[in-house]
């Protein structure tokens, strides 16, 4: 039976040549080592991450997770779904542990009362080179630091911690919806508040969050972070991941906010053009262009609300909007042609969950059979189709499996059954699909069966699971 009591979670993003040191802070930490594991999420990375993590390898005590999809939210989720530990702390790649972090964060577990949903404490600041004499010192927090003083605190939202330095119970993170593909890191993008959403949904269920001032970890300040355009762009999507956060919104609220903003920026603009007739010093004028910068993407990802219907996700769906739809919901909404047979009622598990159920037989010539549904979409912009599928029976030799997308009766994107392995039955695979509509009506997925020669009948029994519709950056 595992000892282990605490996971710490480190996701990353080509960071191979500083990754190494977040990983060395967590070796040799207070706590005794059979009691936690060092889970290292690899977000889809390009470089030498996987190699340099080969060289910590160990079952029990290091793991690497390699996460395809990339996204900082993708990856929180991926490693509290590995973690093994009662409690989930998480690092940044380019952050360093204090020696009794973890003892520290499980003291603080449990000690506190009420128990608390999740604790963290001090991020303090690293420099690669010496801080700019311009750097604003009022907007150090978007470089990551963070300190609420020398007292242990109860947290009141919208007050919170930092992904470079935060701890949950798990059992409470996998009970609360806090993970969205359209906030939080992708890539090399400026979005954030990934883990501020976290906090929102613990405010929303009136679950207890902790500060503590000894729980302490050191972030890098990267040269590249320390250039003006950089900090600019940086209060930009900061501006526009604030608006994303709103998990919903009516389009008369964001009328409102729009008539109250609008004001807040222009005085921005004005007092800056006034003084910046006078003396202001170089860290002033920094400051003001980077507030008028953060306000600006406000107003722009408010403005890109009143186009969509708004449903917080980053994507419209005539169902309920979610990162994965309920199986009830594809049942319902996912029709068939041909001679199919859909339901829910069957043993195929992602995740310990039950996939839909897709069985079905039919001449061949046209589809043999076939499921579609129908999404609404933004004109002009990326979107992925994702797919799980297992294979139970399949027609033998020529058949085949194609994933259609079209508009008005127009393809814009078919997939084929090349990304699948027909012969590994019982098993997930994923297909995935991106695709831009020159118009924003509706458009239609379509998942198909065949089999070649024509003369030939058609029969399979297929799962799916995890349907998603995703719009890119």
């Amino acid at each position: 039976m595992t000892k282990i009591k605490i996971s710490a979670i480190i996701p990353t993003y080509n960071r191979c040549n500083i990754l190494p040191k977040a990983i060395g802070s967590l070796i040799d930490q207070s706590i005794d080592k059979a009691e936690y594991e060092i889970i290292v999420v690899d977000n889809a990375s390009t470089d030498q991450t996987r190699n340099i993590c080969e060289q910590y390898k160990d079952g029990e005590f290091f793991r690497y997770v390699y996460e395809k999809k990339g996204g900082v939210s993708l990856a929180y989720k991926r490693g509290i779904l590995e973690a093994r530990g009662k409690y989930v702390a998480f690092l940044d790649d380019d952050a360093l542990a204090s020696h009794e972090w973890l003892e520290r964060i499980v003291n603080a577990f449990e000690t506190i009362v009420p128990a608390p949903a999740g604790v963290g404490g001090k991020v303090l600041l690293t420099w690669e080179i010496p801080e700019p004499e311009w750097f604003p010192a009022n907007m150090r927090s978007y470089l990551g630091f963070l300190d609420h003083g020398e007292k242990p605190l109860l947290l009141k939202y919208p007050r919170v911690l930092l992904g470079s330095n935060m701890a949950f119970r798990k059992d409470i993170m996998l009970g609360i919806d806090s993970f969205r593909m359209d906030i939080g890191r992708i890539k090399n993008t400026q979005r954030s508040c990934a883990d501020v959403l976290i906090f929102s949904r613990l405010n929303e269920k009136k679950l207890p969050v902790w500060y503590r001032p000894d729980i302490t970890v050191k972030h890098l300040v990267l040269k590249e972070r320390l250039t003006k355009k950089w900090l600019y762009r940086r209060l930009y999507w900061q501006g526009r991941s604030t608006i994303l956060v709103w998990s919903s919104a009516s389009r008369r609220s964001i009328l409102m906010e729009i008539w109250l903003s609008l004001p807040n920026f222009f005085r921005k603009l004005i007092s800056f053009y006034r003084m910046n007739k006078g003396l202001l010093t170089e860290e002033s004028k920094v400051s003001h262009i980077a507030a008028i910068c953060r306000e600006g993407g406000r107003l722009q990802q408010l403005f890109l609300g009143l186009r969509k219907r708004w449903d917080g996700t980053g994507y419209q769906a005539k169902h309920v909007p979610r990162e994965k739809y309920t199986f009830d919901e594809m049942k319902d909404g996912w029709q068939g042609s041909g001679d199919v047979e859909i339901s829910c009622d069957n043993d195929a598990t992602v995740g310990g969950e039950k996939g839909l159920k897709v069985a079905g037989a039919g001449k061949s010539g046209g589809w043999s059979f076939a499921q579609s549904e129908s999404y609404a979409i933004i004109p002009k912009t990326k979107y992925e189709f994702t797919a799980s599928m297992l294979i139970e029976t399949i027609s033998e030799s020529t058949s085949f499996i194609i994933c259609n997308l079209y508009r008005r009766g127009k393809w814009l994107k078919s997939i084929s059954s090349n990304q699948y392995d027909l012969s590994r039955k019982r098993q997930w695979q994923e297909l995935t699909a991106e695709f831009v509509s020159p118009k924003g009506e509706d458009i239609t997925v379509s998942f198909a069966v065949g089999k070649r020669p024509r003369e030939k009948d058609v029969k399979a029994i297929i799962y799916l699971d995890a349907i998603r519709l995703e719009m890119r950056t």
